[in-house]
């Protein structure tokens, strides 16, 4: 008994001192009249307390439900005939069958009940554990970021991004200097670029607008610029309309005034961005082929490439389970369509906004069909042929060579030269039956849906590091209505990484806060013997 009661009091002693450590933050804030509480209407708290399973919600429905429910409309089969992977969907004999609605909808069913059961069963315990997440000291994080940043910078520098994400005339070849951009970036660096650097960049917005300190305002304003050129440089439009997005989430939650009006500019801004982000990304503005230059290295990889040779960078693609998605789906009708180009080649910015916004219904389009016409696939081939590509077990595999993703993108586009290193995937319940039909897909759902109530489950206005935690949560959401279970996890942009990095840096500020109760210990009785001895 003894024992315990000591193990007890020292736990107790380390929480006490814990929290004295951080009530120099929230003193602070109190100081500069900051608010830690914001008030919010009833439709607005509820959307922010409930912030990740809305986000994997409404997401799953804008990107895979609505467009399977235009699929039912004559003229929207009409505009599947354009291409003839969307076509075949037509002749699949399970299309719009029970079973179709019932995996489709199952999230709509599953998600609310669970999340509801995990709030009312874990909220006091998930409360606790969010009160040891420290704010970030600003010298701390001026360190911590710059470090990111530098880091990053330098491997996209030795990765040639610089050079090769403007190369390309084309939808193919830009598809295929992003693939090399990736391939020669670490995974440690696509970790930090994807998910420490976007927890870095909201952290600031949320505690500019909870405490109004000028710092943290100019720290968020450099951090988002530098991390948009940096996702621009990768090739890829999702990570920086995902990026962006998890700025207008966390104005949501956080702004004090006129909060709705900022989030209808946030929006018509990401939809402006995606507009042109996929116009250059996409290369539907012409491009002067002479104006793009391709340094020694990347040239003999794409040589490589190009000659059916698996280069480095292509082959650690290859190897890898973090491949993005829906950019390289619609590479052969995208090309069909920026062949229509004119030829004139005017000035670079004022043809793309021009091209942007005249292609924006097909853009609108394509955006729908993304994902959307993954899922019949998905249906189709698991239904019919069962787990082709084998279940959990030979999954959790290093370097297992079938991968539903790898899979559906070859029965979508045959034998065309993405075969094994494009992917088509889909969200976690749709994953898991293409793993072992309807008991994985339940189980994969249940999975996601208990780590999504716990995110609803983080007390918001605990502090500006729980209240970005909870946004990064509702990006975990996104991916999780468009990836397989482990992708909001351990892929580059999973929040395995993210809350890796707060618990180091917690444990650091309670190390640091016990050493320094220590020194001033030996300090103060150093003191008291020499008065002694001085009497």
């Amino acid at each position: 008994m003894q024992m315990v009661r000591s193990r007890q009091s020292k736990q107790v002693a380390v929480w006490r001192l814990f929290q004295e450590n951080m009530k120099t933050n929230h003193s602070e804030k109190e100081e500069k009249g900051g608010e830690l509480v914001i008030n919010r209407d009833a439709f607005r708290s509820w959307v922010s307390e409930n912030l990740a399973p809305v986000t994997f919600l409404l997401a799953y429905f804008l990107t895979v439900v609505v467009g399977n429910l235009f699929f039912l409309s004559s003229s929207w089969r009409v505009s599947l005939q354009s291409a003839s992977y969307t076509a075949a969907i037509l002749q699949f004999d399970t299309l719009f069958s029970a079973g179709f609605w019932a995996l489709l909808f199952a999230p709509f069913l599953v998600t609310p009940v669970v999340v509801k059961t995990v709030r009312l069963t874990m909220s006091r315990r998930v409360c606790r554990i969010a009160a040891w997440i420290p704010e970030f000291q600003r010298f701390d994080y001026a360190v911590v970021t710059a470090a990111c940043l530098l880091y990053v910078y330098l491997s996209l520098w030795r990765a040639d991004a610089f050079a090769l994400f403007a190369r390309g005339a084309d939808a193919v070849s830009s598809v295929e200097a992003r693939f090399l951009i990736l391939g020669q970036m670490s995974f440690v660096a696509k970790v930090v670029l994807m998910s420490l650097l976007s927890y870095l960049s909201i952290y600031p917005l949320v505690r500019w607008m909870r405490t109004g300190e000028m710092f943290w305002a100019v720290a968020m304003v450099f951090n988002v610029v530098i991390v948009s050129v940096f996702l621009t440089v990768i090739n890829m439009k999702w990570p920086i309309l995902i990026f962006y997005a998890g700025l207008i989430l966390s104005v949501f939650v956080y702004a004090k005034k006129r909060v709705y009006l900022k989030v209808a500019i946030g929006s018509v801004f990401l939809i402006s961005a995606y507009l042109l982000i996929s116009t250059y990304v996409f290369r539907l503005s012409p491009v002067n082929p002479a104006s793009i230059t391709i340094p020694p290295k990347a040239e003999s990889a794409i040589s490589a490439a190009e000659g059916g040779k698996a280069s480095q960078g292509v082959a650690q693609i290859q190897g890898s389970r973090d491949i993005p998605s829906g950019a390289t789906d619609l590479a052969r009708s995208l090309t069909d369509e920026s062949g229509k180009r004119s030829q004139d080649y005017q000035p670079a910015a004022l043809k793309m906004v021009e091209t942007a916004f005249e292609k924006a219904p097909w853009l609108i389009s394509t955006a729908v069909n993304r994902m959307a016409v993954i899922y019949p696939y998905y249906y189709q081939v698991f239904t019919n042929e069962g787990a082709v590509c084998g279940g959990v077990v030979e999954q959790a595999r290093i370097g297992q060579v079938c991968r539903p993703s790898t899979y559906i993108y070859k029965r979508m586009f045959q034998n065309d030269r993405f075969s094994g290193i494009g992917t088509s995937p889909a969200s976690v319940h749709v994953s898991g039956y293409a793993l072992g039909g309807w008991p994985v897909a339940l189980f994969a759902l249940v999975a996601a849906s208990v780590i999504l109530g716990l995110f609803s489950c983080l007390p918001l206005d605990e502090s500006s590091s729980v209240g970005a935690l909870g946004v990064v949560g509702a990006i975990a959401g996104y991916h999780f209505s468009q990836l397989p279970g482990e992708g909001p996890l351990i892929y580059d942009h999973g929040i395995a990484w993210t809350i890796l990095a707060l618990a180091l840096y917690a444990g650091l500020r309670v190390l640091g806060a016990i050493v320094a109760k220590r020194l001033n210990y030996r300090e103060a009785a150093k003191r008291v013997t020499d008065d002694v001895r001085g009497n």
